[in-house]
């Protein structure tokens, strides 16, 4: 398969993604080392050990003295840490990458968007934007009304604590996301589409409560590092999205018409591994994750 973009700049359909890959890879290796706060801290209750911190704490005595292998060696410390922590969160890192996976599968939900419904359903470019609005009218609903409702609805009816609220919010989202962008694909008429591009619209808050549910877990003076890898993370997502998802696109087109829609339900597919990632984020009675508590504490709920 040969796919040329615009001004035929790429012959090559996976050049685009490599790059974006590439691009992304490096952007979170650069906020892993130059961040000063990479590595989150341990706290009491996570049973830190003591030689690890006594270590680091001397790594950044020494780099005061200034000296490229000096810095280098803080570095290296502060990325092993960020390892170590990663291995003990493994799902709280797990929501994390769903940042990603959204912002992935939001990719068919511009231009592509408008192209695919002039295909599918014989309209002009002109007709299809209506889609925009009809789009953002059902995002605004959801988060002037919807939302609120629902969490009034959890905490007052269920008496749920706000991070299962949250997790509820989230998983709620996904389905309307996983829903929706099926819909999209299998549409036949101009009703069918929309009624599908409605039902994933309503999905397109999922990042809102998942961003509260990780912040719930995270230390206060670390938020400002979270928010940053939380943007990495999109940011990445957004750029390996469109070239991946043009190419598939072109793809779809060759197969036939049915397999046109294929980026809508790529996107279906990672909003469905969105929600698996949030599901799997238990929460403990008093609103706290598996990722919040001891080690002790953690080993007894698993």
């Amino acid at each position: 398969m040969v796919f040329v973009p615009i001004g035929g700049a790429f012959r090559d359909p996976w050049l685009p993604m490599w790059i974006a890959s590439g691009g992304m890879l490096l952007s979170l290796c650069l906020a892993a080392l130059l961040l000063p706060e990479t590595s989150p801290s341990i706290s009491e209750d996570e049973g830190g050990d003591s030689s690890a911190d006594n270590a680091e704490a001397l790594v950044r005595r020494d780099a005061v003295k200034g000296g490229i292998l000096v810095r280098a060696r803080e570095k290296m410390a502060n990325v092993a840490a960020l390892g170590g922590w990663v291995l003990r969160h493994p799902r709280l890192v797990l929501v994390l990458s769903s940042f990603f996976l959204f912002q992935f599968g939001e990719g068919p939900s511009g231009t592509l968007l408008l192209q695919y419904a002039a295909k599918r359903l014989g309209w002009s470019l002109g007709e299809t934007s209506f889609l925009i609005s009809l789009g953002a009218g059902t995002h605004l609903f959801v988060l002037t009304v919807l939302i609120p409702m629902l969490s009034t609805f959890f905490i007052r009816r269920l008496s749920l604590h706000d991070a299962a609220k949250d997790k509820r919010l989230a998983q709620i989202s996904g389905v309307f996301l996983v829903v929706g962008m099926v819909g999209v694909f299998f549409a036949a008429s101009w009703f069918l589409f929309a009624a599908g591009w409605v039902v994933a619209s309503l999905g397109l808050a999922f990042l809102i409560p998942t961003r509260s549910l990780v912040t719930g877990f995270v230390d206060q003076k670390h938020l400002g590092v979270l928010y940053t890898v939380l943007s990495v993370l999109s940011y990445g997502g957004t750029m390996m999205g469109g070239p991946i998802f043009a190419a598939a696109f072109a793809w779809g087109m060759q197969l036939g018409d049915f397999w046109m829609g294929m980026p809508f339900l790529i996107a279906a597919a990672c909003f469905a591994l969105c929600f698996v990632a949030v599901s799997v984020f238990r929460t403990g009675p008093e609103g706290r994750g598996l990722e919040g508590v001891g080690d002790d504490e953690t080993e007894r709920l698993l």
